[in-house]
């Protein structure tokens, strides 16, 4: 995450917390352009989270503290969201999203 802005940093960081505190998140990781450190000021955000479960409420709440956060800091964090019986899936273990997350992930 070095090449993100402290205020990048930030958000992404305040994202977590509240994932992991009030979601029990298992598992949070930037991924995509800004991870490369390819990515500039207009690339979003890309962050991979890991949930214990998911539902269509768990998803909304997500999705609206995502852009509350992203409103709040300037930034565009883009979610995208597994239950841990999701990422134990086999077909989803050799999708290609998934081995680029585990690839070019950085946990935050």
């Amino acid at each position: 995450m070095g090449n993100l802005t402290t205020n990048e940093k930030k958000a992404l960081t305040d994202f977590r917390d509240v994932l992991v505190a009030d979601f029990g998140a298992l598992d949070v990781r930037l991924f995509g352009s800004r991870a490369r450190g390819e990515g500039d000021e207009e690339s979003d955000l890309d962050v991979f989270i890991v949930l214990p479960q998911i539902d269509w409420e768990l998803e909304k709440k997500i999705y609206g503290l995502s852009f509350d956060i992203s409103l709040g800091h300037a930034v565009l964090i883009s979610p995208i969201l597994y239950s841990q019986s999701d990422i134990e899936n086999p077909s989803i273990m050799i999708s290609p999203l998934y081995k680029t997350v585990l690839r070019e992930g950085v946990k935050i």
